[in-house]
């Protein structure tokens, strides 16, 4: 690809300096017959053609900002192929995933999980901190395919803006970046089934060699109409990944809890590990859930569920 770039940036220059050359000529011509006005004309011309060359054979400057968004699983650079979109948490999809307790709604405990999730960079350091705004889109969704006509039970939303900074506004040891951003998070339902929520958080990324752990801290924006009031007593105040590097294995843990000292603490465990399989560049993913609100629909039951499947992209 690069060689084709270059022959094509060659032939363009070739291209532009016969042109030149003949603009020069043809000027030269004009002004041994006293014709002044068009000589001037076209040594105009044969000039700009030339300046022309000059920034067509310039190498561009590409700014390479180093990209310091949360992007715990991913051990090599960010996938950036498709409308500039990256990766932001881990893609995955858990074909089996067996829950032991549910409701008596008519559910199947077989059902099928997966999880979207993307981000884009928006605009560079506008405030002069070399910061960036990011717009993220996360979607995950639960479905029932052990069931007949295997419907999707729950799908919940994430879009999101957060501006991300780099160290060096804070000499903090260890902290690698921060993050400023609001959440909103639903399931697209209406009615008695609608849930959502709003929130605004910061985050830190702290990272010790194949190590890192990022506390997260919200604080939920007030609603007129409130579907779920009570949902930071099961989701929390904040959660906290972390995340483990190991040769080609990735172990993660994901911890929530609404910090109440007495019997109504709630809380939640997400265990991950990903890793390889036959192929190069192929990795599995099994996922361990334990607590509460996994799920915009069950936020307020307990869910004990095992899964396996793949990771789409690491």
């Amino acid at each position: 690809m690069l060689k084709i770039s270059v022959l094509i940036l060659s032939l363009c220059l070739i291209a532009y300096a016969n042109s030149a050359d003949e603009l020069y000529k043809k000027a030269s011509e004009f002004e041994k017959n006293g014709d002044m006005k068009n000589a001037l004309f076209f040594y105009k011309q044969a000039a700009k053609v030339a300046l022309d060359i000059k920034d067509l054979s310039e190498e561009p400057q590409i700014d390479k900002k180093q990209d310091h968004s949360m992007n715990f699983a991913h051990t090599d650079e960010p996938i950036t192929d498709f409308f500039g979109l990256e990766t932001f948490h881990t893609n995955y999809i858990l074909p089996e995933t067996y829950t032991k307790n549910i409701p008596d709604d008519g559910r199947k405990k077989f059902e099928t999980k997966f999880q979207i999730s993307v981000k884009k960079p928006l605009v560079r350091d506008i405030l002069g901190l070399d910061e960036t705004l990011y717009f993220g889109y996360t979607q995950r969704s639960w479905w029932q395919t052990s069931k007949d006509s295997s419907p999707f039970r729950e799908n919940n939303y994430e879009p999101e803006l957060f501006v991300n900074f780099p160290t060096d506004i804070l000499t903090i040891p260890n902290l690698k970046n921060f993050q400023l951003g609001v959440l909103h998070n639903s399931n697209g339902k209406d009615g008695e089934q609608s849930r959502s929520w709003n929130r605004v958080y910061l985050m830190g990324n702290f990272v010790y060699d194949g190590f890192s752990i990022a506390p997260r801290l919200w604080w939920r924006i007030p609603e007129h109409d409130d579907d779920n009031p009570d949902i930071k007593d099961y989701a929390g105040n904040g959660d906290m990944s972390m995340f483990y590097k190991f040769n080609k294995h990735i172990f993660s843990l994901k911890l929530t809890n609404n910090l109440h000292l007495d019997k109504t603490n709630r809380g939640s465990a997400e265990l991950g590990w990903i890793f390889p399989l036959f192929y190069a560049g192929f990795y599995g993913y099994i996922q361990y859930f334990n607590g509460y609100a996994e799920n915009l629909a069950d936020y307020d039951k307990h869910t004990n569920k095992i899964g396996i499947g793949f990771v789409f992209f690491k």
